[in-house]
């Protein structure tokens, strides 16, 4: 994973169905990483470029209900990623 981190997301907001978790992007369309995820399931561990990602939860229409950062980790980190509610 020479410049590279891995990323999983997990779907953990009760009441909700399932949720497309994406990167969004500074400038242009947000691109799917993970879709049609179900509550209480995590989502395939995916290899993204080492960096910071801005990553948004929707549940119906490709436009975030839920944006968080994920700040910009190094080479070889593994994250995981959980959506819930407050």
């Amino acid at each position: 994973m020479l410049g590279m981190l891995r990323v999983r997301a997990v779907h953990a907001a009760p009441g909700v169905g399932q949720v497309d978790i994406g990167n969004i992007p500074a400038a242009g369309e947000p691109t799917p990483l993970w879709t049609n995820v179900d509550f209480g399931v995590a989502g395939d561990a995916i290899d993204l470029e080492a960096g910071s990602y801005t990553l948004g939860v929707d549940v119906d229409d490709m436009t975030p209900d839920l944006t968080f950062v994920l700040p910009e980790l190094p080479a070889g980190t593994f994250a995981n990623v959980t959506s819930t509610t407050a």
